[in-house]
């Protein structure tokens, strides 16, 4: 009886593929031609980058358990996901052009792809990350979004936010207004925009980076803020005695609240383009 070729490499439901031409993984077996057909039937983790996948390469049929599937960096232009999906990343791929998702996905990522607003997003999902794509408008978002981070896609109109959501990243666009915000949100990135104006802050925001903007003023800060990145030609009506100040370039301050500062590590710093994993650390 033949071995299985991902016998030396799956483990516990999750099976990872990266980039064979690779030192590291030159030294092993590159899996055979079609092996997205010869898959563990239990997989319910899947991680495929920097593998030259084209559409002929995917499967008829998924493993009927997966439930986590990463294809970055492919030539791949129309992907069906499987109905029993929970989360998807497909980044890189910007032949990408179609994605049909099922209700039931609870997170989809898509960085520097070829989707446009023709994307339809299912009612299930918390979570939506969209980076680099053509995107100047957003389809209707799930009213359980908890989550949403369109970051660098030319978007110039947010419609009506879900009552649920936490996190707001916007930054990056050509957005002129901001709907009014939910009393959920907690993070809120909109900086380099072309916003005249910010409604009301939400009580429980402890993060908000606007500047880079067309902002007169200082929109209503709530006293749960922490961490506020403004323009340097609006700083001037912040209240000093809460807050401290650092310049981060020659036309926006970083300001954090004095009780914040107390707290954190005197080598914690605080940089405005951390990534989306250590921002979600802030929510």
């Amino acid at each position: 009886m033949s071995v299985p070729w991902y016998s030396a490499i799956y483990k516990d439901g999750r099976l990872e593929i990266t980039d064979w031409t690779s030192e590291i993984n030159s030294r092993t077996n590159p899996p055979p031609k079609g092996f997205l057909n010869d898959l563990p039937p239990d997989l319910r983790i899947l991680i495929c980058e920097k593998i030259p996948l084209t559409d002929e390469d995917l499967p008829d049929q998924w493993p009927p358990l997966l439930e986590s599937l990463s294809l970055n960096y492919t030539q791949i232009t129309i992907l069906i996901l499987p109905p029993s999906l929970k989360r998807c990343d497909c980044g890189g791929n910007p032949s990408l052009t179609i994605l049909h998702a099922f209700e039931g996905l609870e997170h989809l990522a898509s960085v520097d792809s070829g989707i446009t607003s023709d994307l339809k997003i299912p009612s299930t999902v918390t979570s939506l990350h969209m980076a680099y794509c053509k995107l100047p408008t957003l389809p209707v978002l799930p009213s359980g979004l908890k989550e949403l981070r369109v970051n660098d896609c030319g978007l110039t109109h947010l419609s009506d936010l879900p009552p649920t959501l936490e996190t707001l990243a916007v930054d990056h666009n050509d957005l002129t207004a901001i709907p009014p915000l939910p009393s959920t949100l907690k993070t809120i990135v909109a900086y380099k925009n072309k916003l005249a104006s910010f409604p009301p802050v939400p009580e429980r925001v402890t993060l908000l980076l606007i500047q880079e903007n067309h902002l007169l003023s200082l929109p209503t800060l709530p006293m749960s803020l922490e961490i506020l990145n403004v323009d340097d030609s609006i700083a001037s009506s912040i209240d000093r005695t809460r807050w401290t100040h650092e310049r981060k370039s020659s036309n926006y301050w970083h300001w954090e609240t004095h009780e914040y500062k107390k707290q954190r590590p005197v080598t914690e710093y605080f940089d405005w383009r951390k990534t989306q994993k250590e921002l979600s650390k802030l929510d």
